[in-house]
């Protein structure tokens, strides 16, 4: 049985972040057409690929990020390369290449945590527990009153 290819955009992209196509299909991560990405996004970004997130229990979430393939000017605000559902809450991402049940049970283990899925992935591939936020204040979320996310409380107290 053949597994699907990632495209080689995709296929690139995650190189740069030393992952594998297979660690990305461990990952989880799909290819999106460039029709399939504006239908989501509402926007030309030439394609991208799903991240899919899971909880500590490592089931799949009800959440994804998107790597565009052509990142989106912002104006002043920047530049957009990653997208998620507009209004959706910050949330960790637990590569599901350790058990974060055993993680979670175990207040001993050290957990890393770092801004970007790929880099949290790629250090887990090595054996060691991290996990990312999605930006650099993506650990809380005002406008919906967390002071920290619930996944980042639920590893606490332990060394981060």
């Amino acid at each position: 049985m053949k597994t699907k290819q990632f495209p080689q955009w995709v296929a690139d992209d995650l190189g740069r972040s030393a992952i594998s196509a297979d660690l990305g299909r461990k990952l989880g991560l799909r290819a999106l057409s460039a029709e399939e990405t504006e239908e989501l996004t509402g926007r030309d970004c030439g394609g991208s690929y799903e991240i899919p997130y899971f909880d500590l229990e490592g089931a799949a979430m009800r959440f994804s990020r998107y790597k565009l393939m052509k990142p989106v000017s912002l104006g002043k605000a920047g530049t957009m390369r990653y997208w998620q559902p507009p209004k959706s809450p910050p949330r960790l991402y637990f590569p599901p290449l350790v058990s974060w049940k055993a993680v979670k049970a175990d207040a001993k283990v050290e957990v890393w945590v770092t801004e970007g899925e790929k880099k949290a992935a790629s250090l887990c591939a090595l054996g060691v527990p991290c996990a990312a936020v999605s930006g650099v204040w993506a650990w809380r979320s005002r406008r919906l009153h967390e002071a920290m996310v619930p996944e980042f409380k639920a590893l606490l107290p332990r060394d981060v």
